[in-house]
């Protein structure tokens, strides 16, 4: 992989290499690692489950940084964006940030990935990277401590990116699955599946999309 960027800020960075997840989908994993509570505590089993609201009023991560006299601070995917607003009552300090370009760019989802002809500054992550810069700057001049979640949306479908980094993988050098092909008996799995069409999933990111 060439992560040049990522690679410096991972050597002067405190690095998680066991990265785990409490449930293999994103909003019950989110909730979980975020108030430090398991999915079948929090409830939150979907992508449009609030786990106030489910299974409890639990104190989240930032909220207690702010609680605690911190200024937080939040943009893009920290959250799975929904119906509660990313908790901005309880969480941030600051009016949270979406990176402008994010429903136009990223809010195709019959599209598993596209190489646009454009650059960083115009992509969703390229976005919010300038909007941690000076947020950054403007909360490292403060007395108080601060907090602030930066949540990238790549890597995560549809791969949509600009047309540098596909040519930084050939396609001559990337190896296909031997077996592409989904499982004949995944059930209720199904629904959650990607699929070339989106398929029975298209319906949620719809009504999710609507709310934000």
């Amino acid at each position: 992989m060439h992560t040049p960027n990522i690679d410096k800020l991972a050597s002067t960075s405190v690095v998680f290499d066991n990265a785990t997840v409490q449930q293999a989908i994103c909003c019950p994993s989110r909730s979980s690692f975020l108030t430090g509570r398991r999915p079948d505590t929090t409830k939150v089993w979907d992508l449009v489950t609030y786990w106030r609201e489910s299974g409890g009023n639990f104190t989240s991560l930032p909220q207690y940084f702010k609680e605690s006299g911190y200024i937080t601070a939040g943009m893009g995917k920290i959250f799975h964006p929904g119906f509660w607003q990313d908790d901005i009552k309880y969480s941030w300090s600051y009016p949270y940030y979406h990176a402008p370009s994010q429903n136009k760019i990223n809010g195709n989802w019959t599209l598993s990935w596209q190489a646009l002809d454009l650059p960083d500054a115009e992509m969703p992550d390229g976005q919010l990277a300038t909007h941690a810069v000076s947020v950054l700057r403007n909360v490292s001049v403060s007395e108080k401590p601060f907090f602030v979640a930066v949540g990238f949306h790549k890597p995560h479908l549809p791969f949509i990116s600009p047309l540098k980094y596909y040519d930084l993988y050939p396609p001559s050098s990337i190896d296909l699955a031997p077996f592409p092909f989904p499982p004949n008996n995944w059930g209720k799995a199904k629904p959650w599946a990607w699929d070339d069409q989106s398929g029975p999933r298209l319906h949620i990111f719809k009504y999710l999309f609507e709310l934000i």
